[in-house]
């Protein structure tokens, strides 16, 4: 299981729950890695192992403040190339990226974000790709919302901001 945490500006309001989940689902699944990204990713999978939540946010923020990571503006493109390069996905992964799918800063081509591209090459080599969205679906596709370009390329898109959401989608899969 791996899982992307956008912690870019656009996601710092739900950023700090998306770590609580995270935080609690790593004790609930066999080899879990951690990535967090807003224009570059870094792996936080080691911090995810602190016995305490709060050393273990302690120890992520420290990780994103050395990476220059806070309030960061979101590039998907290049945070998920990045992320492509650091981890071998296979057809027995799952991978969860908790974001608002939206890519300002990436490149698009015809506008369409390039991101697209490589969420598709995700999804080609993953079992699954989900897509936690906290906004609501109204917002979805409006401006650098990156919703349906995601969903074409194969991903999963749930809207995801608070426990009953969650519980709901938990019991659906």
């Amino acid at each position: 299981h791996f899982f992307l945490n956008d912690v870019s500006g656009s996601c710092d309001w739900i950023s700090n729950w998306f770590f609580c989940l995270i935080y609690a689902a790593q004790n609930s699944f066999r080899r879990v890695r951690v990535f967090d990204f807003d224009h570059q990713t870094v792996e936080t999978t080691i911090a995810m192992t602190e016995p305490s939540m709060m050393d273990a946010f302690i120890r992520v923020r420290d990780i994103r403040q050395k990476k220059l990571m806070i309030h960061g503006t979101s590039n998907m493109y290049q945070a998920f190339e990045s992320f492509l390069e650091s981890v071998k996905l296979n057809r027995r992964s799952t991978l969860m990226i908790l974001t608002d799918c939206r890519d300002w800063a990436g490149p698009k081509v015809d506008g369409i974000p390039q991101s697209a591209e490589l969420v598709e090459k995700m999804c080609r080599k993953c079992r699954k790709v989900m897509v936690f969205n906290p906004e609501d679906p109204k917002k979805w596709d409006v401006v650098d919302s990156c919703v349906s370009h995601y969903r074409d390329a194969g991903a999963e898109i749930y809207e995801v901001r608070n426990l009953n959401q969650l519980a709901n989608l938990v019991r659906d899969i």
